[in-house]
């Protein structure tokens, strides 16, 4: 293990540095306030047809969703306009 680092087991309460393109299209950090930024995120496309914004919009959203470990927190582009949906129970 020479020239490597020790592992630490201490959690570190510093803010880490994130780093985004300068043209990064989506908001900075989540609902919930966790940074987002490329590897943070995944990105993708949804069709709709139940709001006037994706109708006008190609016919659906793209749409953000924060990958941090048990956030819910999605984002929606145009912002989505329709009935609040309904949650299945699986």
């Amino acid at each position: 293990m020479s020239g490597l680092a020790p592992l630490s087991k201490t959690c570190s309460d510093s803010v880490m540095d994130v780093q985004r393109p300068a043209n990064w299209p989506y908001p900075a950090r989540c609902h919930y306030g966790h940074e987002w930024a490329p590897g943070r995120v995944s990105v993708g496309w949804m069709t709709c047809s139940d709001c006037e914004a994706a109708r006008a919009n190609d016919n659906g959203h793209r749409w953000v969703s924060c990958r941090n470990k048990g956030c819910l927190s999605i984002w929606y582009d145009p912002p989505y306009t329709g009935p609040t949906p309904q949650l299945r129970q699986v």
